[in-house]
């Protein structure tokens, strides 16, 4: 009987080693006799999250284990028992189900039927597979597509995405807009004239701004935004391009009248200025300080409070704690205006008779001092000789 022991231990080696595979598989298997369960692996326990006892001759559409009803809305027993009847007969079923773990909470699995013969009857292979994390990855990329979707047709500039042949695959509204076409081929004119723009380079992105002439004559100021990138390892482009026609108008017109104000007040013969009280210094000072004092805006803005103050005439030191002494010390409070007139000596010696009117103004991170100082130096000589005169005249009387 030598023979037939080794067969049997052979036998024993195969089904144990079968029987490892069964329970080592990650997907759940379940073995189907007559519409019920009569052998499962470990997964199917976990799956299910019941007991043994729980499964054994019990159907896959029994409550504990299936919704009344599928998706479709179609029975779950009606619809158990054709796909195991098409099994039986010889055609493999492949299908999504909605299980029921612990008997309340749906998961999705995907679920192979497959028929085998063993001792002359017919069996049915189960292989549940729990999708749940598949599912949720395609929900997540779906929802992400439609938002990038609806990031794409509803953004307010244009897009165009071309293959590594230059071919246009899609346009945005807002790119047709701003091109002024309504078909793919129509917007060809404009992968044309930024052809050369479009050669992959040692960057990621090129940013131009340029000028386009669209097919109405019409000439727009365009700033282009190219990007290569790969899709499905497929080389790809996404031009990216908005209408700046109106803001570079705007930005002229704002240069235009800059370099208008600026004419205004370097040609002043007013001192305009602007002082930071924090630190003391000038941050702006018109030209006109050379025409009053002798001294160039530069000068002035390397001086420190004390090197301005010690410029002032002696006897209007005392005046100078209203104009320079707050410029060191922090302001509690902000008035509208203040107006103080003083002596402050030319760079040739003299002195000279300056009005200076100015108001504090402040931001987020300073205080300064505005102002626009006046030469009054021969209204002040008037008003000498007119006093004199007058005293003159009372000395007579």
């Amino acid at each position: 009987i030598t023979k037939y022991k080794n067969i049997e231990l052979e036998l024993n080696e195969k089904e144990k080693k079968y029987q490892t595979i069964f329970e080592a598989i990650s997907d759940g298997l379940l073995i189907i006799k007559d519409n019920k369960f009569i052998d499962y692996n470990a997964r199917i326990l976990e799956m299910f999250d019941c007991a043994a006892e729980e499964i054994i001759m019990h159907t896959l559409f029994h409550y504990r284990f299936s919704p009344p009803t599928q998706p479709n809305g179609m029975s779950s027993r009606e619809l158990a028992l054709n796909k195991i009847s098409l099994a039986y007969q010889g055609v493999p079923q492949h299908f999504e189900w909605i299980h029921l773990r612990n008997g309340k909470d749906p998961f999705p699995a995907e679920i192979s039927l497959t028929k085998f013969t063993f001792d002359n009857e017919d069996y049915i292979l189960a292989i549940v597979r729990d999708i749940s994390q598949k599912k949720n990855i395609i929900e997540t990329l779906r929802v992400k597509e439609e938002s990038y979707q609806l990031l794409y047709t509803n953004m307010p500039i244009g897009a165009i995405q071309l293959n590594e042949n230059y071919n246009i695959l899609n346009i945005n509204p807002a790119g047709k807009k701003i091109l002024q076409v309504e078909t793919l081929p129509e917007a060809s004119f404009f992968v044309e004239f930024i052809k050369p723009y479009l050669q992959p380079s040692n960057i990621d992105s090129v940013h131009k701004h340029l000028e386009l002439l669209l097919p109405n004559n019409f000439n727009i100021q365009l700033s282009v935004h190219i990007t290569h990138y790969y899709s499905n390892e497929k080389p790809m482009i996404l031009v990216l391009f908005e209408d700046i026609t109106e803001t570079q108008q705007l930005k002229k017109t704002c240069h235009k009248q800059e370099h208008y104000f600026r004419e205004i007040l370097e040609n002043s013969r007013q001192i305009l200025y602007k002082l930071n009280v924090k630190t003391g210094n000038y941050e702006y000072i018109s030209s006109a300080l050379y025409d009053v004092l002798g001294y160039k805006p530069d000068e002035f803005y390397s001086m420190t409070a004390d090197e301005i103050k010690s410029l002032l005439h002696p006897d209007d030191l005392t005046k100078a704690d209203t104009i320079v002494a707050k410029l060191i010390h922090n302001l509690d409070t902000i008035s509208n205006e203040f107006i103080v007139e003083y002596r402050i000596r030319h760079k040739n010696g003299e002195y000279k008779w300056l009005n200076d009117k100015y108001q504090f103004i402040s931001d987020e991170n300073n205080t300064y001092i505005i102002g626009n100082i006046i030469d009054v130096t021969q209204l002040k000589e008037v008003e000498k000789q007119i006093q004199e005169y007058i005293n003159q005249q009372k000395e007579k009387k």
